[in-house]
């Protein structure tokens, strides 16, 4: 089946701050319909670093997240500033958080985070087989407190199943931490 992309006749911002925009869409489907009312939520992408030691333990940041108001386990993670490449995102990021300044950095892909309104996108990354010791935790002008983790496979997959990964993002680049099947060929 040939799937064609839909038509955007005219875009309306409805709402426009720093952080997100609304807007309105009319789009003209492959079969010549028009919807008059598409919502769209363009928000900033953001950068998840999936960070591995030599003996196979994965950092992770033990915090409070305000979106679903509760304390999460998540892997270091920001927003890719206007004008940032991915990768340079992650780098700033990684070192923000933890003090470590990555040698080589791995894309493992670009993801949307709502499949029909956008809502911004997450860039998943993967440094692996550092050799570090100690890590120096940065808080520098973010709103976040935060305990730093080194886990096994095994702890991981115990939080997954005790409920400690509650943005789905972070749950998604467990996912690619833990199987490495899922990691593109070419990156």
């Amino acid at each position: 089946m040939d799937m064609k992309p839909w038509k955007v006749e005219r875009t309306s911002v409805l709402f426009s701050h720093p952080r997100v925009v609304l807007t309105e869409e009319i789009v003209r489907l492959p079969d010549g319909s028009l919807v008059d009312d598409y919502l769209q939520i363009k928000m900033a992408e953001h950068v998840v670093i999936i960070t591995r030691k030599e003996d196979g333990k994965f950092l992770l940041l033990r915090q409070y997240k305000h979106g679903p108001r509760t304390v999460s386990l998540t892997f270091p993670a920001g927003v890719i500033e206007l004008g940032e490449e991915s990768s340079a995102a992650a780098r700033r990021e990684l070192r923000e958080e933890t003090g470590i300044d990555p040698f080589d950095i791995r894309s493992l892909g670009r993801f949307v985070l709502n499949g029909n309104q956008g809502a911004g996108a997450v860039h998943l990354f993967l440094v692996d087989q550092i050799a570090v010791n100690f890590i120096v935790t940065q808080t520098g002008g973010d709103l976040e407190e935060q305990e730093t983790l080194w886990l096994t496979e095994d702890e991981l997959l115990e939080a997954v199943r005790t409920g400690q990964f509650k943005i789905a993002t972070h749950a998604l680049a467990l996912c690619f931490a833990l199987n490495p099947g899922l990691w593109p060929a070419n990156s």
